[in-house]
């Protein structure tokens, strides 16, 4: 029983010594390892500068001064700028913001600060201060030819501040145009370009006839007529406007003694003008080849005048041409039209009906299809353009003596005023005045209402080109720079 009992317990240590070799063979389990992720570091932007800020409302747009250093903006703006409302375009380096913000009306009658924040929001301040122009001494002016003198009158009073004299005796028998303090004219056989502050002339240019015209100043070029007489033909001039020389020339290739039929009317690259040969001449602006023609059975009086692609011409009829290709959109047969001015979608002007006298009137048309809107007869056919301003259409004529005021809607009479003699030339609209100069006198009536303000007595041959208190200018309105 013994021996069985050890037997038995051997077995058991032998069974359990096993066992425990049999565990220590067995892997021990591994704990998994996680791997670790490393954030990057994101470092934000700290610009926050102001790289541009400009006055898009204004013409043309006006780009301030920016003094990085000194975190400071200037600018100078027109004579006639509301700053009390001017709005600014501001651009920010990349991420920045700025308050406030931009596109916003701000009061610039005095120093506005502007914050711009970065993205790590860091700020820095910048100070901004607009100064408005001072008007030039020599503005609010009127400028009229009278004989041979160029005139230069107080455009609130009449009082004469200077005269230039042509050494031509035949006279100033055009507006004068007014481009950079520089006030170019023609006279009999010669062009002019004066300084306007001065009254120095800074050069001259012999011409094959008599400039009658106004001329046109497009990109620094000036384009203006002379009308030949036998054998000398009439010529279309392009001049370098500083340097007084010719570009090109455009003869009348019909022979002498056709006058040109008004001032130049230049867009598109295009200089558009009439002549007594009963043509309609479209040249290359740049180098004077014609591009165009359309011939008439009579002749034009007026310039054209161009909106939105379309030239609006009148001879015989009044016809709306493709400016640049002269194909027809529409046409009124014998329906002569002077002065056409087109504003607003209306084209108005001073209309004839085949010739017949008793259908003398200033008429409005759509000018997209042109569809009669109403007419206000006359008694004569005004020759001159008329002008509108401000819901008004003025023009002279009727009796021939009389400068005349309509509603632009409905063609109803608003006031009339009468001169001393009969104006050839249109009026001229500025500074809430009418200028008109006759054979005898030049008037300033008022707008609204066509009360004298002042007259003067003078031999005039020219409209009146006026200079405001800011410097814009005006033109009498049978240029080719129509206001």
């Amino acid at each position: 029983m013994k021996n069985l009992t050890k037997i038995l317990v051997s077995l058991y240590v032998a069974i359990m010594m096993i066992a425990v070799a049999c565990k220590k063979d067995e892997p021990t389990p591994t704990t998994p390892v996680t791997p670790t992720t490393t954030t990057p570091i994101v470092t934000k932007s700290s610009a926050k500068a102001i790289t541009k800020f400009s006055f898009a409302a204004l013409s043309p747009v006006l780009d301030a001064t920016i003094d990085e250093t000194n975190k400071a903006i200037t600018a100078t703006v027109p004579a006639a700028t509301d700053v009390t409302k001017l709005v600014p375009t501001i651009t920010l380096s990349d991420k920045a913001t700025i308050s406030p913000a931009t596109g916003v009306a701000q009061d610039f009658s005095k120093e506005v600060s502007y914050t711009v924040t970065a993205e790590d929001a860091s700020t820095v301040v910048y100070k901004v201060k607009i100064d408005v122009e001072v008007p030039d001494a020599l503005n609010d002016i009127v400028l009229v030819g009278a004989k041979n003198k160029m005139l230069a009158l107080d455009a609130e009073t009449g009082v004469k501040k200077w005269e230039f004299t042509s050494p031509t005796s035949y006279g100033i028998g055009a507006s004068p145009v007014i481009l950079n303090s520089v006030v170019y004219f023609g006279s009999e056989n010669y062009f002019y370009a004066f300084d306007l502050k001065t009254g120095v002339k800074k050069w001259e240019l012999y011409t094959d006839g008599n400039c009658g015209n106004p001329p046109t100043v497009v990109d620094g070029v000036i384009y203006v007529g002379s009308n030949g007489y036998s054998p000398t033909r009439s010529t279309m001039y392009a001049i370098d406007a500083v340097k007084g020389t010719v570009i090109w020339k455009f003869s009348i290739p019909t022979g002498s003694s056709i006058t040109l039929g008004a001032s130049a009317t230049v867009a598109n690259g295009l200089v558009y003008f009439s002549s007594y040969n009963y043509t309609l001449y479209a040249l290359d602006a740049k180098t004077g080849v014609s591009k165009w023609t359309y011939t008439d059975k009579t002749y034009s009086y007026s310039n054209p005048a161009i909106v939105n692609g379309i030239l609006y011409f009148s001879a015989s009829s009044l016809i709306a041409f493709d400016a640049l290709t002269g194909t027809k959109k529409w046409e009124l047969p014998g329906v002569g039209t002077r002065g056409i001015t087109i504003d607003n979608g209306i084209l108005y002007g001073s209309t004839v009906k085949n010739n017949d006298v008793s259908t003398y009137a200033v008429s409005a048309f759509d000018a997209t299809s042109g569809t009669l809107k109403w007419e206000y007869k006359l008694a004569v056919q005004s020759s001159a353009l008329s002008t509108v301003s401000k819901g008004l259409i003025y023009f002279t004529g009727d009796t021939g003596d009389k400068v005349v005021a309509l509603d632009i809607k409905t063609g109803t009479k608003k006031w009339e005023a009468v001169s001393s003699a009969y104006a050839t030339e249109g009026p001229t609209v500025a500074n809430g005045s009418v200028y008109v100069a006759s054979d005898t006198k030049i008037y300033a009536f008022d707008a609204k209402t066509g009360t004298t303000k002042w007259e003067i007595a003078t031999t005039n041959r020219s409209g009146c080109t006026i200079i405001d208190k800011n410097g814009k200018v005006y033109y009498s309105s049978t240029s080719g720079m129509v206001q």
